[in-house]
């Protein structure tokens, strides 16, 4: 019969995380979203109507099914990254920070956290639901104003009595790692002796060592990994022995002996630091034998980099597409820059990309991770202005324990690291110091990363996308840039040109976001009248499209609509200011009479927003008239083919025209 597990959860977005976990190692779960006694009462009766081979659960709960039930109760504590990351959240709101956790969880390991960030954490305990009742109930009387909990009874208790609460969940690392030792237990528990072999066959699946001591405490069976660890090359040289004859460590025989769960203890073992974790087998009460874990604290850490993407997904998942960009992208500028950026998408080379602030840059370099190879692995966005001077280097590439003071335990692994196998943008490139770009020149030589501090060269499978608003050949000029790293970051070069060269695409990027944003705000806004949009496309945009952006959220919430009108900027507070004039260092201007790529005035193309066909029409029908019907020269400037071109005017009834 397929094992069954009992996971409690204490909320709702545990319950979410404990079922896509169970779904993807294939187990059979049951998952109750309670706590405490409602936790208890449905745990019996789900026991009783299935063979459960363990169960998962946290604080309190675990304590009070363990007095009831024989089934081994597996702890699913949040860690202390978790914690901490609970504790920052709450300490937004007030330093003062009341902690409601179970009477069986010590707090003494926090205090690190509470004394680096300078947060004040009172604890507040209990054992069922009256007792949490009452902790937060005190914890308001003491006048705190946010408690840290772990469950969403206590989020509601909390919201009842006018105090914020964040919750503390417990990872996706933490509960895989209870799922695979939850199997070994049922499998332990489900077979006899021979069963070993297909049980040994299960264990090397496992990426740590993994051994079954059996109620005298000698090895009864080990994987491949913990033979590997201890550096031995057959099972006969373990099964039948103490592990403690092979580990020297005199904490070993100790809580083997207390035959309790133990998480994550640390030591070291040839060289290695070795994280420790055990479960005792309890069959009906009786001691059957200890499953013991070993895994090196590199394989751990690799884990909790997903575990910091997954919280951190924003900074670390590229959204934007090339057809994302190309649905805003109707000006023959944009449109070879596109093209251009898709060539470059589909190389492994570094890319710098310049234009002005606000011209879409980091999209850019979201659509270049999506249009390569590495699309689906990670995209590290990195602002290199919007961190300290002082830290750069250690956030870059990372740091071991000990190489400056307050450098977290065990070190921490930089942005290059996190970015591996995946794509690296570097924003604001030309504010980096020296010393950083000589660093960063090693690692695209050598595709390696040297930790501050350490000793050991890490090699980083990294595509590096650069970017800057800054004149990098005069910086190289007055000796604020290293020549050398111009060179080799400048491989591949994408300009993107500023909103008032591309007045054409006004139009589109109007039709997209205003609508979104209307419909955010409650708006029923359809679009806006020609004065308006000439309006727009005369204006000189010196803060490119995030300014237009900023515009449209604006009107959305103000604009009297739902035609928006020229009025409605000034209801906005908004001022177009002088239209755009020639520039000799720019290009042409969007009101320049002799730029040959766009016609103005009676034959400027006005577009508004809510139709698309309509829009499209007149967005071929504009093109037709400026290129004097030469569909071979539309076709260049659209990027489309000449059937999709002669389908379009058969289509929209424009076939005769030309």
């Amino acid at each position: 019969m397929e094992p069954t597990f009992i996971i409690t959860s204490p909320n709702t977005q545990f319950t979410e995380m404990a079922r896509s976990v169970s779904e993807e190692m294939q187990f059979k779960a049951i998952i109750i979203e309670a706590v405490l006694e409602d936790a208890v009462e449905r745990i019996t009766v789900a026991s009783r109507d299935n063979d459960v081979s363990a169960i998962i659960s946290r604080g309190g709960t675990a304590s009070m099914i363990r007095e009831i039930s024989s089934i081994p109760v597996l702890v699913a504590e949040a860690n202390d990254f978790d914690i901490l990351i609970s504790l920052l959240d709450a300490a937004a709101i007030s330093r003062e920070v009341a902690y409601v956790l179970s009477a069986d969880y010590s707090i003494e390991d926090l205090s690190w956290v509470t004394e680096r960030f300078k947060i004040k954490m009172r604890p507040y305990f209990f054992k069922n639901n009256a007792e949490l009742n009452q902790a937060i109930l005190q914890a308001r009387r003491d006048g705190h104003k946010v408690a840290v909990s772990g469950s969403d009874n206590a989020r509601k208790i909390c919201e009842d009595n006018g105090l914020a609460c964040v919750l503390v969940n417990t990872s996706r690392r933490t509960m895989m790692e209870l799922m695979q030792r939850a199997a070994l237990i049922a499998e332990v528990r489900g077979r006899e002796i021979g069963h070993r072999h297909r049980l040994a066959a299960t264990f090397n699946l496992i990426p740590e060592g993994v051994f079954y001591l059996d109620g005298d405490d000698t090895v009864s069976l080990v994987n491949s990994h913990g033979l590997d660890l201890l550096g031995l090359s057959s099972e006969s040289e373990i099964v039948g022995r103490p592990l403690a004859d092979f580990i020297k460590e005199p904490f070993l025989e100790q809580i083997i002996r207390e035959q309790r769960e133990y998480s994550g203890i640390v030591f070291e073992l040839s060289g290695k630091t070795i994280l420790l974790y055990t479960a005792p087998v309890l069959v009906q009460g009786q001691y059957l034998g200890t499953v013991v874990s070993l895994q090196r604290a590199s394989e751990v850490e690799k884990l909790e980099h997903r575990v910091r993407r997954e919280i951190h997904s924003s900074g670390l998942t590229a959204h934007t597409t090339f057809k994302d960009m190309e649905l805003s992208a109707w000006a023959p500028a944009m449109r070879a820059c596109l093209v251009r950026a898709r060539q470059y998408a589909a190389t492994e080379n570094t890319v710098l990309i310049t234009g002005e602030s606000g011209t879409g840059k980091e999209l850019m370099a979201e659509s270049i991770h999506n249009g390569s190879r590495r699309r689906g692995q990670a995209f590290v966005a990195i602002n290199c202005a919007a961190l300290p001077l002082t830290l750069l280097e250690s956030e870059l590439f990372g740091y071991e324990e000990g190489a400056f003071t307050g450098a977290r335990r065990g070190g921490k692994p930089g942005y290059f690291e996190l970015a591996h196998g995946g794509t690296l943008f570097l924003d604001e490139l030309g504010l980096l110091p020296q010393h950083v770009q000589m660093q960063l020149l090693r690692v695209l030589q050598s595709r390696q990363v040297l930790r501050v501090g350490g000793r050991k060269m890490i090699p980083v499978d990294v595509r590096v996308v650069a970017a800057t608003n800054a004149d990098l050949n005069a910086a190289v000029a007055d000796g604020s840039f290293r020549q050398d790293l111009y060179y080799r970051i400048n491989v591949l070069h994408v300009d993107i040109p500023p909103l008032r060269r591309r007045p054409e695409d006004i139009p589109l990027l109007v039709s997209r976001y205003l609508p979104k944003y209307a419909h955010e705000n409650g708006r029923a806004i359809t679009g806006m009248d020609e004065a308006l949009m000439a309006a727009l496309q005369r204006h000189s945009w010196p803060g490119n499209v995030r300014e237009l952006l900023n515009y449209l959220m604006r009107l959305s919430v103000s604009g009297q609509g739902p035609l928006l009108t020229e009025s409605d900027l000034e209801a906005c507070g908004i001022s177009l200011g002088q239209p755009v004039m020639t520039s000799h260092d720019d290009g042409p201007s969007a009101i320049d009479p002799t730029e040959p790529n766009i016609v103005y005035d009676e034959s400027m193309i006005h577009l508004t927003p809510g139709n698309m066909e309509n829009m499209e029409r007149e967005i071929i029908r504009w093109y037709m008239r400026r290129c004097g019907g030469n569909r071979q020269k539309v076709c260049e400037e659209l990027g489309l083919s000449r059937t999709t071109l002669w389908k379009k005017l058969k289509t929209m009834g424009l076939e005769a025209s030309w």
